[in-house]
């Protein structure tokens, strides 16, 4: 059966990119291995004492000829730079680099209505509203891998259960969790102002430029009413989301106030559906399925190992070293 209304997620243009922070720098594996510079740093300043002539002891053989002062000092610096690019070899290091990564996607923020009256089984004879409803969404978030969403569950009030994620399996499992109110209970009632304040809320931090809510209730709000101006009704939670620039699709099942949802949806942007059966509501999920994508971006690290260039320059600079510090290139033992 087709649904008995269905509105059409308006159209919106290309997304936008959010900044990313590069910063790369220097990681070390084992960065304890830096203290053996201590005993180096000790070594050669004790040999330099006993060999004014000379700056480390791996510079010349016993009893060689004294280098000439312009080869003594570069086989010095050469020698020390050799030994220090060695313990930076032992310390493991590396380069982080970033690379930006793209992707297409709305983050997205499952309202769920569970008041006591979604155990009617007015959708489906073999399962309830809820059920079906939960069904319907575990299917829409399978369908959008590339999406962060995350899931909101309210009666009298509204719990955030699921912050946003890419971590699709956690959101279905926690979808298969979600049970109603008890029927009577302190928490039955429907409060779809507190649930669109809290949507607004956990969607502000949100990174990606399109940015919904899907509300699904099959009642009226009666937790703000005239008896209680101080709670936060429907069309200021919808007035929240739309200063938020969240856009708000309304999707009413059994009693569900339509005229309601519809001001929701039309005052932030999005669409208001309505469906009869478990078959509409399918649809209707499909429906909003069809919303534009916008781009944002995270950051991906690659590693580049330095252990290795760092012991090929220290091989380099002790071989020149040694070539210096003989003199007459005098091979070192």
């Amino acid at each position: 059966m087709a649904p008995a209304a269905r509105g059409t997620p308006p159209a919106h243009g290309g997304g936008g990119m959010s900044g990313l922070p590069l910063d790369p720098g220097l990681v070390l594996g084992e960065p304890l291995g830096l203290l053996l510079l201590l005993p180096l740093a000790w070594a050669i300043r004790r040999w330099r004492r006993r060999r004014p002539g000379l700056a480390s002891p791996i510079l010349r053989l016993p009893g060689g000829p004294p280098p000439r002062s312009w080869s003594s000092t570069w086989a010095a610096v050469c020698g020390t730079a050799g030994l220090t690019m060695i313990v930076f070899a032992l310390a493991r290091p590396s380069l982080r680099r970033p690379v930006p990564w793209e992707s297409e996607g709305v983050e997205i923020l499952l309202v769920l209505d569970v008041s006591s009256s979604m155990t009617a089984r007015d959708l489906d004879p073999e399962r309830d509203r809820l059920e079906v409803a939960r069904t319907a969404a575990e299917r829409f978030v399978a369908g959008r891998p590339r999406d962060r969403i995350g899931l909101i569950r309210f009666a009298r009030y509204a719990d955030p259960i699921c912050p946003l994620t890419l971590d699709h399996e956690a959101v279905a499992t926690l979808l298969r969790g979600l049970e109603p109110v008890p029927a009577d209970g302190p928490e039955d009632a429907t409060g779809i102002g507190r649930a669109l304040a809290r949507a607004a809320a956990v969607l502000a931090g949100g990174e990606a430029r399109s940015r919904v809510a899907i509300l699904l209730t099959d009642g009226q709000e009666n937790v703000a009413t005239a008896q209680t101006p101080a709670e936060i009704g429907p069309l200021e939670g919808a007035a929240l989301c739309r200063d938020e620039g969240i856009r708000v699709h309304a999707i009413g099942v059994g009693e569900a106030d339509g005229g309601l949802l519809a001001r929701i949806a039309e005052a932030t942007g999005g669409g208001r559906f309505a469906a009869e059966d478990a078959e509409s509501l399918e649809e209707v999920w499909r429906d909003i399925d069809r919303l534009e994508t916008s781009r944002f971006r995270e950051p991906r690290w690659i590693r580049i190992d330095l252990q290795g260039w760092c012991g090929a320059a220290a091989l380099v600079l002790l071989m020149l070293g040694r070539w210096l510090g003989g003199g007459r290139r005098e091979v070192l033992p």
